[in-house]
């Protein structure tokens, strides 16, 4: 888990993914206790390969606001990137709970 800037204090994530195929599917659950110096987006490292493909994921914030977000995966890439607020707005913020699922077709 990486902030766009700064660093978390403490923060945690747990989840699970099933390949079909090409196709990985991915559930995730970010935990940030204390944010610290973090700002700004999130991103985490795909569990597995690389995209063939541009995809986005669906995010949801269940602990404090409550607010659905999203997150990009880039053609080739490696993570799960500008994770946000259906507004452009972080999700960063102590007591946070932010889970993304999503899936991507896979090199």
């Amino acid at each position: 888990m990486t902030p766009g800037s700064g660093a978390f204090t403490t923060v945690s994530a747990a989840g699970g993914y099933q390949v079909i195929g090409k196709f990985v599917y991915f559930c995730v659950t970010i935990t940030i206790t204390a944010k610290g110096t973090a700002s700004e987006t999130m991103s985490i490292p795909l569990p597995t390969g690389t995209a063939k493909r541009a995809a986005s994921v669906l995010a949801t914030e269940t602990a404090v606001i409550g607010c659905m977000g999203f997150g990009r995966i880039a053609s080739g890439g490696s993570s799960v990137s500008v994770i946000l607020k259906y507004d452009n707005t972080t999700y960063i913020g102590n007591g946070h709970v932010v889970t993304i699922i999503g899936f991507y077709e896979q090199n």
